[in-house]
């Protein structure tokens, strides 16, 4: 799948742009890599999808569910905190990293707003995703059912072990958790794409990315599968935006 061609459920929009690194475009992750390095990757990774790096903005992340409407003030800058952001502004590109936790991309193509979120347990078990939806409605009066979701690529359900104290805050969702030889799995796309239906955005729009960061070694880093290895785990980029022409 190309990355310009990532989700088709978006490909009836030829002004929105859609993407998410790979690992032959080098680690794009700003502070704990070396920054003059994972800038360069970030510049040249701009550059292959015709974007000005100073126009797109960064989402600071910390695991939680705050949501921010960016303006074209904010070009260019990082938003502290912040794990989804939200525009209606065209020529302004939103991002997330991430290196297993999902990124997940928002479109209404009635209101013509884009938004981006980053999404690993803590922000699911926050409502991070229901939140952006929320708050497209606030802001931008969209409803549910006209947005469009593209969840993932992330950590498949096999590679997500987690301890019983994850688990307790996804009581709601049984059917994302598997047992297997008294080990505890779970399913984080699952969880996004339930959510999803459940704040009103209809199944035909919600597309789930198949790639699991941590199997495809060659194409994606992984915090889980690389952190034994590497000292300072490295990161993909995903960004979304409307193109102004």
């Amino acid at each position: 799948m190309k990355r310009d061609k990532l989700f088709e459920i978006f490909e009836d929009y030829p002004k929105l742009v859609r993407a998410f690194s790979e690992k032959k475009d080098g680690d794009l992750k700003l502070g704990d890599s070396p920054e003059e390095t994972a800038r360069e990757n970030r510049e040249k990774f701009f550059r292959k999808l015709g974007l000005d790096s100073n126009s797109v903005i960064m989402n600071g992340l910390v695991q939680a569910d705050k949501v921010q409407v960016v303006r074209k003030k904010q070009r260019g800058g990082i938003l502290p905190e912040t794990d989804g952001s939200i525009t209606a502004e065209k020529g302004i590109f939103l991002s997330v990293t991430a290196a297993d936790c999902l990124p997940v991309f928002f479109y209404d193509p009635k209101k013509e707003i884009v938004a981006i979120a980053h999404a690993g347990w803590r922000g699911l078990a926050k409502g991070i995703l229901p939140r952006v939806v929320q708050k497209m409605k606030e802001e931008f009066s969209c409803r549910p059912f006209d947005i469009l979701v593209g969840i993932g690529p992330g950590i498949g359900e096999r590679h997500y072990e987690v301890k019983p104290d994850v688990i307790e805050h996804f009581q709601d969702f049984p059917m994302a958790v598997h047992k297997q030889s008294e080990k505890l799995f779970l399913d984080l796309k699952k969880i996004a794409a339930i959510q999803m239906r459940g704040v009103g955005v209809l199944d035909k729009n919600i597309e789930t990315h198949q790639a699991c960061t941590y199997c495809e070694k060659e194409t994606y880093f992984s915090w889980r599968r690389d952190k034994a290895e590497i000292e300072n785990v490295q990161a993909m980029l995903g960004v979304i935006g409307m193109r102004n022409v």
